[in-house]
């Protein structure tokens, strides 16, 4: 199952228009279960999701909001947002 970090761990200040995450719900959990990313500066053309270094599958990208999943061979990793080439707080 992945685990990800804790909310306290995401906030810090990210270089200009780079995504900001607040919060992964759930912050764990096995392939294949739905995950939504909450925070700001996403955009609303898609950019991409890793988990570690595997590149997610993207159901739905808002500004706001990311819904995807854990992707095969996942584990406990970081979650990444890349969106114009500026990487997420994450």
């Amino acid at each position: 199952s992945v685990r990800t970090k804790s909310m306290s761990e995401y906030i810090r200040t990210p270089s200009a228009s780079s995504p900001l995450v607040f919060s992964v719900i759930p912050d764990r959990g096995p392939v294949g279960t739905d995950v939504n990313i909450y925070g700001l500066g996403f955009g609303y053309t898609p950019g991409q999701v890793y988990f570690g270094n595997i590149s997610a599958t993207i159901y739905s990208w808002q500004d706001s909001i990311i819904s995807t999943c854990v992707p095969d061979s996942a584990v406990s990793c970081k979650i990444k947002i890349v969106r114009n080439n500026k990487e997420s707080n994450t």
